[in-house]
């Protein structure tokens, strides 16, 4: 995606009428007449030959013979690449997520093709990619974040860069429900009985404050209030959208951190969970605790496919249930729309039952009739 454009200028024609990228056998043309601005592939690798369509489409223009309406041609890798470069990279996100979303770019040009015009995808042919990443085993959200990304693309083709006239329909692969599954209070207890000491707190850090794993492994004893008798907070600044977020203790927490201050020699930036390797070896930042949380679900005689982002789950779930409004969970959680928070409001239907009733007590202290004679 570095496909670097090579430019001339055609004779008598403004700044960058023509020029190459290196992804591309083709030369592109772009001008502007009038402030409106062209941009399709000349069609041929000839230098020469692209100059004069520049000139003939240039003259059609300024004569209104050309419909600046009219879909340009843009192939998969030149597409790909500007979204990248337009949507991706000035994105405030993680340089992992924006790595993530490149690969998945990357696999969407492989699947089809750098040079496949992006007119000729149609919705069988994503649908055929998506089965064939199903039949090999790919996992749903994996499939579903190629899609989505897809699907981003060729939306931006359609609604900003004149290259589609239509996008094409596809479906995601359907979600296990395991995705959103929370952990119940008995299995918390089965789960932190079969902990290695080094996992318990952190465990119990996730479910109490909805932290991301990344957030809580990253955590630092500068970003944690714990001193004189209030509650306490901790600060998540390395977020996923790079929104830092202040978030409440709850006592079982911050009684844990206390602990934790306790018993280890620390300076303000060393991490708050560490692992204890076996040996004489001093305890290290704890990066990667997946295989004693696999085998703390196997002691337990737990579904050993529960993934430590359950327990953020747990923690929505849990307060979502409790009667906390939406937005409030959404702050919590650091969710910047509250669609993704929206996922946990079938877990509140009482909360409807008390909005009506909050209206049908706004109707009492009307004293109006429900049906007033006319």
């Amino acid at each position: 995606f570095r496909g670097a454009a090579m430019q001339i200028t055609t004779r008598g024609a403004s700044p960058m009428p023509i020029y190459k990228q290196s992804n591309s056998p083709n030369w592109l043309i772009e001008f502007s007449v009038d402030g409106k601005r062209y941009r399709r592939s000349s069609g041929t690798t000839n230098r020469r030959l692209a100059g004069r369509i520049e000139r003939k489409l240039r003259q059609d223009a300024h004569g209104g013979a050309f419909d600046v309406g009219e879909v340009v041609e843009m192939n998969l890798s030149e597409a790909t690449a500007r979204y990248l470069k337009t949507a991706i990279l000035p994105k405030p996100s993680l340089e992992r997520t924006k790595k993530s979303e490149a690969y998945a770019l990357d696999a969407i040009v492989r699947a089809f093709g750098s040079h496949r015009r992006i007119r000729r995808i149609s919705s069988g042919d994503v649908a055929a990619w998506r089965d064939q990443m199903v039949a090999e085993g790919k996992a749903a959200r994996t499939v579903n974040r190629y899609l989505a990304i897809l699907r981003a693309v060729l939306n931006r083709a359609h609604t900003e860069w004149n290259a589609l006239s239509k996008v094409p329909t596809f479906k995601l692969v359907p979600l296990n429900v395991l995705r959103d599954r929370y952990i119940t209070m008995d299995e918390e207890q089965k789960i932190l009985a079969n902990s290695y000491p080094h996992l318990k707190p952190l465990i119990i850090f996730l479910i109490d404050t909805g932290a991301r794993l990344s957030e809580a492994l990253h955590l630092t004893w500068k970003d944690v209030e714990i001193a004189g008798n209030g509650r306490g907070y901790v600060w998540f600044s390395r977020t996923k959208t790079r929104v830092p977020r202040k978030v409440p203790l709850t006592e079982r927490v911050r009684n844990l951190l206390i602990s934790l201050s306790q018993n280890q020699s620390y300076s303000e930036d060393d991490r708050v969970f560490l692992y204890n390797p076996p040996g004489p070896r001093p305890p290290m930042p704890f990066n990667h605790p997946h295989g004693a949380w696999k085998s703390a679900l196997r002691r337990a005689g737990l579904d050993t496919s529960l993934r430590l982002h359950q327990l953020r789950h747990t923690f929505a779930s849990r307060l979502v249930s409790g009667g906390v409004p939406l937005a409030t969970v959404a702050q919590l959680l650091g969710h910047t729309s509250i669609k993704m928070t929206m996922r946990y409001a079938h877990l509140s239907p009482e909360a409807l039952d008390e909005a009506i009733e909050r209206l049908e007590q706004h109707h009492g202290a009307g004293g109006g009739e429900a049906f007033p004679e006319r």
